[in-house]
């Protein structure tokens, strides 16, 4: 944990409606921020559990766009920099659209405490072997803001906790 990681927020802001098109303008909240569900009791397995994450699960629209601020990893001088070139040449614009991450920076960490580059390849993942984090000491933290349209109801949940 770095000096970073403790610097979370959260905030609101009221979706301008005029700026919105109506077929667009639902609650994004979905079934795994439900919380109170006992995983156990579902019997699916992973894919059909990952399939039912994305399915909105509220059908009211969207009133306020909810802002979540935090670090997302941390990551060594060689591995920032290899990051921000792949998001610099457009895994950004996917990060946004898939992960609904609205932007990101990197903070340089002075006091890394145990904070260890927690960089994995990317083909490692796809090819679904060993997955490997880097392990040398953390030199950035990469601070994301993600985003995501909610109706009041699921607003005052997300923001009380989940």
């Amino acid at each position: 944990m770095c000096e970073h990681c403790d610097e979370t927020r959260m905030w609101k802001e009221k979706i301008d409606l005029e700026e919105v098109e109506e077929d667009e303008n639902f609650c994004e909240w979905t079934e795994d921020q439900e919380g109170d569900q006992d995983e156990a009791d579902l019997e699916l397995d992973e894919a059909d559990d990952e399939e039912l994450a994305a399915v909105p699960a509220c059908s009211e629209a969207a009133v306020w766009w909810v802002y979540d601020e935090w670090v997302e990893s941390h990551l060594c001088l060689e591995h920032m920099r290899l990051t921000e070139r792949d998001l610099q040449a457009g895994l950004a614009a996917l990060m946004e659209e898939v992960a609904a991450v609205e932007s990101y920076e990197f903070l340089t960490v002075r006091k890394p405490g145990d904070a260890v580059c927690e960089y994995v390849r990317v083909e490692n993942i796809i090819r679904g072997g060993e997955v490997p984090e880097c392990g040398r000491p953390a030199t950035h933290a990469k601070r994301v803001v993600d985003v995501q349209g909610l109706c009041e109801a699921h607003t005052v949940a997300y923001l009380a906790g989940g």
